[in-house]
This record gives C-alpha cells, sequence and structure tokens, in this order.
C-alpha cells in the first residue's frame, strides 16, 4: 500500500510539474531504509557528498538519507553540485545546499518523497 501510494504522488508531482510527456524518469525508491529524519525520529543525518555530477549527488543522498525520490534525466544533465559534507535534520536541508547555485529544485510530494525538476 505505502509504495504505491508514494509512486502515485510522485507521478501527480512530476504532472503537475509540467513533466506530463513521456521522458527518462529516475525513480529511487529505498523502503528497507529507516526514515531517519522524515517522520518524528530527529537524529541527525551524515551527509558526505563529493564534488560532481548531479545525478550522482542525488543518488548518494538518497541513500544517506532514506528518501525516495524522481526526476527527469534531462533536468539534471549537465548540472554539477558542490561538495556537502554537514549534518541536517531533513533530507530537504541538504538538497538546498546542494541546488544552491544551480537552477535545480524540489517538490516533496509526501513524507520523504521528492520530486526534482528544473526551475522554469
Amino acid at each position: 500500500m505505502r509504495k504505491t501510494r508514494v509512486l502515485s504522488s510522485l507521478a501527480v508531482a512530476a504532472a503537475l510539474a509540467g513533466c506530463a510527456t513521456p521522458r527518462p524518469w529516475i525513480i529511487e525508491t529505498d523502503y528497507e531504509s529507516p526514515s531517519r529524519g522524515t517522520t518524528t525520529n530527529f537524529e541527525p543525518i551524515a551527509i558526505d557528498i563529493p564534488a560532481g555530477r548531479a545525478s550522482d549527488a542525488i543518488y548518494i543522498w538518497g541513500r544517506q538519507t532514506g528518501a525516495n525520490y524522481l526526476y527527469d534525466c534531462k533536468d539534471v544533465e549537465g548540472v554539477n553540485t558542490p561538495a556537502l559534507q554537514t549534518l541536517v535534520q531533513h533530507p530537504e536541508d541538504a538538497l538546498r545546499s546542494l541546488f544552491e547555485g544551480t537552477d535545480l529544485t524540489f517538490i516533496e510530494v509526501n513524507i520523504g518523497s521528492y520530486v526534482i525538476v528544473r526551475a522554469r
């Protein structure tokens, strides 16, 4: 049930973001990970992401936070992000820092689930 709800929320958010055309999408879900920092558990999350391609940074961010995400490959193509080493309370805190100075942004569509898009 949870998996269906999360993916449905991501699909709705993608459509609202103007991404309804069929394009290569990356959907990453990790239901085995604890929801650290995404509900009532506010333990700091250690983030250690090297500078480089946004797609790599997003993948590492997802693994380190346990967050679910979806993005259009074309939106992150050619975008680089800075290195990030910090402790955060919520996954979106790290995303804000990663996307600073880029035209990437995100929409939280469910607790711990994000759609990453290019700001238009």
